[in-house]
Formats: C-alpha cells, structure tokens, sequence
C-alpha cells in the first residue's frame, strides 16, 4: 500500500486495501463490501502447483463469504487438453502436468463453479512485457546481430500488452454479471516469430532475425520455469 502505483490510486479516490493470496482472513477484509474481483496468481513466483491452487482456493472462499457478485478470474487452457500425460511428445512434469502454469488455472476453473461464484473465465495470452521484464528480449549474437528465439516453429503467437487486459477486465465488469460463466480469451495479435521479429525491429530501429529453436534445446537453457 506504501508504493508509488497504490499512492497514486489513493490520490484519485481508490481504497488501497493490503492482502496475502497466502493469508484467506486478509482476503475476506480486502474483499469487504467489493461488487467485484479481478482474482490472478503469479506461478512464477514460486513455481509451486500446489501453493497456486492454494490461493486460488482461498480467493474462491473469500469471494464466497462477502458476497462478490462478480468474479474475473485470469486463467488459461489446460495443455493436456491438447497433449495428454501420456504423450511422449513432451514430459510430464511434478507428475501431473505438460505446461504447469496453465494446467493449474484450468483446473482452479472448477472451484469458482463448484462455490457458486459468479464468475467470468478470463483466458490471457502471452504478454508482450515478458520482453522486458522476463529476459526474453532479442539478443545479439557474435557479430552483432539481434535474434529473437522461440519453439514457435511456424505457428502465430497470441500475445498482449498487460495494459489491454486491464482493459478487455474492465469491460467485462461494465458488462456485468451476465457475463458470468462465459470464457472469453483476449490477444493483442496473433503474430508468426517471423511477424514477432520483424516487430520488434520496428520498434527498436534495428534488424531482429527470429530463430525457431527447437523444444528440446529450449526446455534446456536453464533459465527459472524453462521446461514450463
């Protein structure tokens, strides 16, 4: 609440409440008299399935307890959906799941249902911020030249920039909860790592080659959630 962003919402009128995902009781005094949430967890600040689907349960009980009439909550596509645990085509990870972060928001989607909690499934795409603030900006090579790497092969990329979902959030609460059990997903663009690449020169006035690293050598690189 000490922050320069919350002191700016405190300046234009916003109750700046301080809440733990960890702590449900502080959730419920957060949630007090709120029409509605915008519930989102962040995997990878711990990288535990288990501490995620924790606090997405506690958010569904204290959405519960105060009465919010209408839920937002930012979810994703069960990979295994698509690629099942058997599949050899990619490993299994912690035992359970192909795409961690995804798999787990999808399986939280039953909680809100199950609780009775108005809710609007909220499905987000790759957020463009990642390239500043995750590493995974080009990089130059030996001689100079940027090259942007990703296990696209061929494939268009949905991605966003965090802002449009604010925005796309907003207008589902302007909407209202008549909303509530629609799956809605949102994408900026929908670019090929050539398009991506191409992109990105525009708008760092340089030439960016894109490189369609394989899965393998991606899930290798060692990097916090590479195998994610």
């Amino acid at each position: 609440v000490d922050s320069e962003n919350a002191r700016a919402l405190a300046a234009a009128g916003a109750e700046v409440v301080a809440a733990d995902l960890d702590d449900e009781a502080s959730l419920v005094r957060a949630l007090d008299g709120a029409h509605g949430a915008f519930f989102v967890t962040n995997f990878w600040e711990h990288f535990s399935p288990d501490r995620e689907k924790a606090q997405a349960a506690a958010m569904v009980r204290a959405a519960k307890k105060t009465g919010v009439r209408h839920a937002i909550w930012s979810t994703l596509e069960d990979s295994r959906d698509f690629i099942p645990p058997s599949d050899s085509r990619m490993p299994t990870l912690l035992g359970h799941y192909k795409v961690p972060h995804f798999d787990l928001k999808a399986e939280s989607d039953r909680l809100f249902v199950e609780a009775g909690v108005p809710t609007t499934f909220l499905l987000t795409s790759f957020y463009w911020e990642n390239l500043v603030h995750a590493g995974m900006a080009p990089k130059a090579g030996a001689d100079g030249t940027l090259t942007w790497a990703m296990p696209l092969g061929s494939a268009k990329f949905p991605s966003i920039a965090v802002e449009d979902i604010g925005r796309c959030a907003y207008g589902i609460f302007k909407q209202g909860p008549s909303l509530a059990g629609r799956r809605i997903g949102v994408a900026g663009e929908h670019l090929t790592g050539a398009a991506m690449a191409a992109a990105l020169g525009d708008a760092i006035g340089k030439p960016v080659r894109y490189h369609a690293v394989p899965f393998d050598r991606f899930r290798a690189a060692g990097f916090p959630g590479a195998e994610d």
